[in-house]
């Protein structure tokens, strides 16, 4: 590499700058091999080291940078074209004349010819996605200043530069702020080697170098992990979370439970059914309602359900989530319903639900059996108690609770998107100002899709936020199995159940030896083990997370009466002591889930005494095994396991149809 010297003539212009007047055709081109085996030459000379510092530092070399650094530097420099080279002519033979200039006659400055070039860029997000409309200033080699403004497809003009140097482009402290309305999503958006990637919340500046356009790609923020729990936590047009809520506060509950410093928050969503305004609103009714089971906060979830009375099948089923089982979900009460409101009455009376939460809202309810608003009212209070949570408020993070409205579906079901998803935010979470959601507003949501259905639309903050995991293959697909003997006499078969409302279920009664349940029930997918002799198949269903179907057993054998228990219900009565013990199951089948059932019984903690015994009570469980309870006093937080009978020294059983339901 050569160095300049004499042989280059200096001229200087009017404002002060200085220039080397050479040849054209002594300029140099480059390879990245010549021109590092160049630099690298030039580095071992001590004397010039110092200057080839100093010019890296010019091409964005950090302070105090190494040998290896400066050479990359100017290698890709020389490279690009913005720093040149020229050959320095040989000096002139010693001897020759020397040139003198007239003293007289004035000097004369010829204008220095100033090779012009150009760079221009794009700005886009990790979608692909134009961030157009932004003024950002940049700085010339030369130190000076200048700005220049983004189009709507986020291009700047060609920037004219005379500074071999390139310009830096220097970033705002953060680039996530965007329009309300985003522009159409680049569909098949591919990263392409040569992209210029910066983080969303960028710090100093970035070189471009000249004659060239780039494509500068804004990072993805980080993603927070989030699961969606499964499709029927809300009923259609209903801001109420059913029973399979209970999930999501147990998992609340454990996350915070097991890390102090953990952060949460949630959002609920809608089906597309309807216009985006009123989807928002209901979403926005929906997180606050779970948001006030989460936090025990009675007051609030009184305020999410207000103006919407409780419609008959969700009274019914928030009877049977309670305990109280009103037979058939079908918006008709009878005389089940009316036997579950009596029960349900004098269970809240006596705090049923309440004892160890928080106290009644409302005062005691008459005795009665109609479904009237008082009873409304209070069915909401007992389900709030029986299913909130503890969380501090303070656990939560930015707005706490959202609605997303229609904005972020999960499929084209409108069952699978009625859901409410539960953030665990990290280090990395969202500032709160990086939220745009506003309560009851679907016009601050940032909404961008592509062309095609009204599903495409969805919400970017969520999509670059939220990794979203559904869980439905974590959570039991069926629990609290139960038989109930109807006022006519056939049993009515039941189990809660997270999965939406379908007529696809199916209940299979069998007698099984020994109780009949399997030894491993934990995966609840596929096709049920065979686990009895199977006595009846029955079409079943789910509505509002309950399942249910009826059996008529006839006139032969009462699954009820433990004595029929020795035998199938095609047989002959049996000696109870020479038949095996056979008790009825039955199993729920839907899809590729499935749950059974023990024998029919009541739940320990439900059984009172007329007298209370002095001693141990003695439970026999409809699998035959017996339960040990050391006095009466710890009947209510005894396992909640069905049972059959009970026994205790001296004293009578008190176990009304009205209490037990069952």
């Amino acid at each position: 590499m050569s160095r300049p010297g004499p042989g280059f003539p200096a001229i200087t212009t009017d404002d002060g700058s200085t220039f080397l007047v050479v040849p054209a055709h002594t300029r140099l081109r480059w390879t990245e091999a010549s021109a590092r085996e160049a630099v690298a030459e030039v580095l071992g000379d001590l004397e010039a080291r110092d200057a080839l510092v100093r010019l890296a530092a010019g091409f964005g070399a950090p302070s105090g940078a190494d040998d290896d650094e400066v050479l990359r530097c100017l290698v890709r420099a020389l490279v690009d074209g913005a720093l040149v080279a020229f050959e320095q002519p040989p000096p002139p033979p010693r001897g020759l004349p020397t040139v003198r200039q007239d003293p007289i006659a004035p000097p004369v400055r010829p204008t220095p010819t100033v090779t012009p070039a150009w760079v221009s860029f794009e700005l886009l997000d990790h979608e692909g996605t134009p961030l157009g409309g932004r003024t950002l200033t940049f700085e010339h080699a030369d130190r000076r200043l200048d700005s220049v403004t983004l189009d709507l497809l986020g291009r700047s003009p060609p920037i004219a530069t005379t500074s071999a140097g390139g310009i830096h482009l220097e970033w705002p402290s953060i680039l996530e702020a965007e329009p309300t309305r985003e522009g159409p999503r680049a569909e098949g958006f591919v990263a392409r080697a040569d992209d210029l990637t910066i983080a969303r919340r960028p710090v100093g500046s970035m070189r471009l170098g000249l004659n060239r356009h780039w494509r500068i790609v804004v990072a993805g923020p980080p993603r927070q992990p989030t699961t969606s729990f499964p499709s029927s936590v809300f009923a259609s047009d209903s801001a109420l979370p059913l029973h399979s809520v209970a999930d999501l506060v147990t998992r609340a509950q454990e996350t915070c439970d097991r890390d102090p410093r953990a952060r949460v928050g949630v959002f609920a969503h809608s089906d597309m059914h309807g216009d985006a305004q009123s989807n928002k609103e209901l979403a926005d009714r929906r997180a606050e309602a779970v948001f006030a089971l989460l936090t025990g906060d009675w007051s609030r979830f009184e305020q999410a359900l207000a103006g919407a009375s409780l419609p008959d099948d969700l009274a019914q089923a928030v009877l049977r989530a309670l305990g109280c089982n009103p037979a058939a979900i079908d918006g008709e009460p009878g005389q089940q319903t009316a036997l579950a409101v009596r029960g349900f009455r004098r269970a809240y009376n006596r705090d049923a639900w309440h004892a160890d939460v928080r106290p009644r809202a409302y005062a005691d309810l008459p005795d009665g059996d109609a479904l009237d608003e008082p009873t409304r009212r209070a069915l909401l209070d007992a389900y709030h108690a029986e299913y909130s949570g503890r969380l501090d408020p303070a656990r939560f993070l930015g707005p706490r609770h959202a609605g997303c409205g229609e904005f972020n579906p999960r499929g084209s079901k409108n069952a699978d998107n009625r859901r409410v998803t539960l953030v665990v935010y990290g280090d990395d979470a969202p500032a709160p100002l990086d939220f745009p959601c506003r309560k009851n507003d679907a016009g601050a949501c940032k909404i961008g899709g592509g062309a095609g259905s009204k599903a495409h639309f969805t919400c970017k903050f969520y999509r670059d936020h939220v990794d979203e995991t559904d869980v439905d293959h974590e959570l039991t697909p069926f629990w609290d199995l139960v038989w109930l003997r109807t006022h006519t006499g056939k049993a009515h078969l039941s189990a809660l159940t997270h999965l939406p409302d379908t007529n696809d279920a199916t209940f299979v009664v069998s007698v099984a030896p020994g109780g009949g349940q399997p030894s491993d029930d934990s995966g609840m997918d596929g096709a049920p083990p065979d686990v009895g002799v199977v006595v009846a198949k029955l079409p079943g269903l789910i509505r509002r997370g309950v399942a249910y179907a009826l059996w008529d057993a006839g006139s032969d054998y009462d699954p009820f009466d433990q004595r029929h228990w020795f035998r199938l219900p095609s047989e002959a009565r049996a000696g109870a002591w020479l038949a095996p013990y056979m008790p009825p199951i039955f199993a729920i089948v839907s899809g590729t889930h499935w749950g059974i059932s023990e024998g029919p019984g009541f739940d320990l903690p439900k059984v009172r005494f007329s007298q209370a015994p002095p001693g141990a009570v003695l439970a026999l469980r409809a699998s035959g095994r017996l339960v040990l309870v050391p006095g009466h006093e710890s009947l209510p937080t005894a396992e909640r396991a069905r049972t059959t009978a009970v026994f205790a020294a001296g004293r009578e059983v008190l176990l009304t149809k009205e209490d037990a339901h069952e």
